[in-house]
Parts: C-alpha cells; structure tokens; sequence
C-alpha cells in the first residue's frame, strides 16, 4: 500500500476552479474551504476532499482537470 498522497496547493485549486488564490484563501479563513492541511508551512487540499466538496456543490470539474487527469503536487 502507498502512503504517497496526492494534494492540490492553493495556486493549483484556484487553478481547478477557475477563481483567484486569493479567494481560495478567504474561503479557508472563512471555513468554506475545503478541508486542507499545512505541509510543509504551505496549505494542501487532499484531491478527493476537493473531488467531493465540488461534488456537494455542484460544482463541475472541467474536463481537463477530472480526477483521472489532474496532476495534483505530490507529498
């Protein structure tokens, strides 16, 4: 079993869905986020926590980007 995860930075999940870093900052200062975690000193999305906190919303994943395809930064 691979302990190796696969997380999105704040600049890749902006990226994700199309809005500002700076927005995806206010969404975790507000708690809106999806849950994260700090690695490294920097804020990491676990890609399925991303994949279901779209889901629950509604929110498309483009195609490009679906959970087959994405390039998640690696821990």
């Amino acid at each position: 079993m691979s302990h190796e995860r696969n997380y999105y930075t704040v600049r890749q999940l902006a990226e994700l869905l199309d809005v500002g870093a700076s927005t995806v900052r206010a969404w975790v200062a507000r708690g809106t986020a999806p849950k994260s975690h700090k690695v490294g000193g920097e804020r990491r999305f676990l890609v399925a926590d991303v994949h279901s906190w779209c889901a629950e919303r509604g929110i498309p994943l483009p195609a490009a980007n679906a959970p087959d395809n994405d390039e998640p930064a690696r821990r």
